[in-house]
């Protein structure tokens, strides 16, 4: 399994954070594909070298290309870093359900809300989590992000959090 940084995409509206684990740099389209990432084995240092401009690979390829770099400080991505490792970590968090004993994990939970106007309370609700492997040096590094239709009646992002416990639960064993 090797590790990619994942992006937004600025044309498709993607979120524009995900530079987040790369100290503020968000990367082109080509640095999420195989050949470009390069030989990285789990758990490998990349984001550092990303971050000082070197690549995912260390510049042994050079297809890597940066969109923007030093989009926010990298004090800034840690506070995020933090922040979303309560979403899993903290009781109160809504991601706690996924929360490990053996794997610092971090997440965000979400619900999108399909309806036809702001005054609609008919509409439907798709609920979603993503969840990732908080440290560098993890011996499994894993990104899990699921998107459920209809969750509205049966406990929104909550249920998808739910199965992705189980999903985690299954592919790292207990943990607990």
């Amino acid at each position: 399994m090797k590790p990619y940084l994942v992006r937004g995409n600025e044309s498709s509206g993607g979120d524009k954070t995900a530079g987040k684990e790369s100290g503020g740099i968000v990367a082109g389209e080509n640095l999420a594909d195989e050949k470009a990432v390069g030989d990285n084995q789990p758990g490998e240092n990349f984001v550092d070298e990303t971050a000082a401009g070197k690549g995912l690979d260390g510049g042994k390829n050079s297809g890597a290309e940066f969109w923007l770099q030093g989009l926010f400080p990298a004090d800034i991505a840690a506070q995020v870093l933090e922040g979303m490792k309560k979403v899993v970590n903290n009781p109160e968090g809504t991601g706690y359900a996924a929360h490990r004993e053996d794997i610092v994990l971090a997440g965000k939970t979400g619900t999108a809300e399909i309806k036809a106007s702001v005054a609609d309370t008919e509409g439907t609700e798709i609920g979603w989590f993503a969840v990732f492997t908080a440290e560098k040096d993890v011996r499994t590094p894993l990104l899990i992000v699921s998107m459920v239709e209809n969750v509205k009646e049966i406990g929104g992002s909550g249920y998808v959090v739910n199965k992705d416990k189980n999903v985690l639960e299954e592919y790292l064993g207990s943990g607990q």
